[in-house]
């Protein structure tokens, strides 16, 4: 369970064996190579005692010089759910296996107002005792697991990006609020197309009869790609810089900070990346694809989930956290993890409760891009589909948003008045999002919440 945040052991590096030895070991343990296990090594090894004497030409004992205790090992205590961990995994293995694309996918669950991670899932996946270089047949073991297509060692919450396609439209709204070029009520007429680039560039909405005129608001709920290429492009003659820079008020484009995995930053592009790329300068073509996270927009799903988070409690982007806590040894008492704000969220009080709204109506109205996959889930759910372009291939479908999103009454009669947990799904190549992320984030939720039966996948069987 949980191999891509656990990680695995294994003989130490020939490489580094000095460097090891210079800490205190033989050269013979075994070590934290990867995830947890190695972030942790100085935590989990302890240490030996030792002690050094002077022996005589003959043998005899004439003093001790320096004596050391031995050090004993701690724990490191996760936040993960472990049965939740297991049936997440489940559900995502179930999916990625059975619906379209190349077989891998991501899910991760976030507690909204600490940051800690429920769980994280991460398919294909693969199984950590190969690395136990004494088990039969370890070597082949291993060399087909590092030969295996799909990568399955990547974490792919963590260090897999891709373009967000229409998740992003969260953060060009925030940055058209925050202009001042726009409120939730301006509004903008769909015709299906946007051309005002010309008939070399012209832009096409998923609806090809356009979706009529829709308030920003509502641009959220239908998902209109024309409304916000058409924002894209206004705040690229209003400031180019603009865009962009409020996605890193996101943590786009920039590490999260979770310790006990390695990250990948993903990539928010600007004028000065493209420059300094090599690949010429920036165009108002380059922002037009960027306000629907197309072009050169790489994100990872922590990075996505975490926005969600924070659209869920308030505006507070919380540092993720995996570690909660490290047990006492050597003398030293139990260490908690700390919990850890890193920030606001660049949207006023007002913006976000428009925000808010736009979302939780995807999952409502008839209108949105989801509804019609949370008939009958009893827990209130708010939420954004995305279908990200990912040539020659189908496009990534994603599903980002958070429960309960109204109050809901609890199996033991508690009433949760404000929202508990952010969920992002992300299933590589798998086509549309609402068909194929949302049922998954679905099943995510009714496991959270013990809801039976589960929904099948609509697609199974068929």
């Amino acid at each position: 369970v949980a191999p891509h945040v656990v990680g695995y052991v294994g003989a130490i590096p020939a490489e580094e064996i000095d460097s090891y030895r210079e800490e205190g070991y033989r050269g013979d343990e075994r070590v934290g190579l990867s995830g947890v296990e190695a972030w942790g090594e100085p935590y989990l090894r302890g240490q030996r005692g030792g002690i050094l004497t002077i022996i005589g030409p003959t043998g005899e004992y004439i003093s001790t010089v320096a004596e050391s205790e031995p050090q004993q090992a701690r724990s490191i205590f996760l936040t993960i759910d472990m049965e939740f961990q297991k049936e997440v995994e489940e559900a995502l293995a179930e999916a990625v296996r059975t619906a379209p694309g190349n077989g891998a996918g991501s899910a991760i669950v976030l507690d909204v107002n600490t940051g800690n991670v429920l769980a994280m899932a991460s398919y294909p996946t693969y199984n950590p005792a190969v690395f136990d270089v004494t088990r039969p047949n370890a070597e082949a073991e291993l060399s087909a697991l590092l030969s295996a297509p799909g990568n399955p060692l990547v974490n792919r919450v963590t260090q897999g990006a891709y373009p967000s396609g229409s998740l992003f439209k969260v953060i060009t709204f925030s940055a058209g609020m925050n202009s001042g070029l726009y409120t939730p009520d301006t509004t903008y007429t769909s015709v299906g197309s946007w051309r005002r680039m010309g008939d070399d560039f012209i832009k096409y909405d998923w609806n090809r009869g356009g979706h009529g005129t829709v308030t920003m608001r509502r641009a959220i709920t239908v998902s209109c790609n024309s409304c916000f290429y058409d924002m894209g492009f206004n705040l690229n003659e209003y400031d180019p810089f603009f865009l962009p820079e409020t996605a890193r008020q996101y943590g786009l484009g920039q590490p999260a900070g979770i310790q006990g995995v390695g990250e990948n930053p993903g990539l928010i592009p600007d004028p000065d990346w493209k420059m300094a790329s090599g690949a010429g300068g920036w165009v108002p073509g380059d922002a037009v694809n960027m306000a629907i996270g197309q072009g050169d927009v790489q994100v990872t799903p922590l990075q996505m989930a975490r926005v969600f988070a924070a659209f869920a409690n308030g505006g507070t982007l919380y540092t993720p956290r995996l570690i909660d806590r490290i047990g006492s040894g050597a003398g030293t008492p139990e260490e908690e993890w700390p919990v850890e704000e890193s920030g606001q969220i660049p949207l006023s009080e007002a913006h976000l409760e428009a925000l808010r709204g736009a979302l939780r109506e995807v999952a409502t109205q008839s209108y949105g891009t989801a509804s019609h996959r949370f008939f009958g889930l009893p827990v209130p759910v708010a939420g954004k589909t995305g279908t990200a372009e990912a040539p020659p291939n189908n496009p990534h479908a994603w599903f980002a948003g958070y429960a309960p999103a109204e109050p809901y009454t609890l199996a033991d009669g508690t009433v949760v008045t404000e929202p508990q947990i952010a969920v992002l799904v992300m299933l590589e190549h798998a086509g549309e999002g609402s068909t194929y992320a949302a049922p998954l984030f679905r099943r995510v939720i009714e496991l959270y919440y013990d809801i039976t039966p589960l929904t099948p996948y609509h697609w199974v069987g068929q």
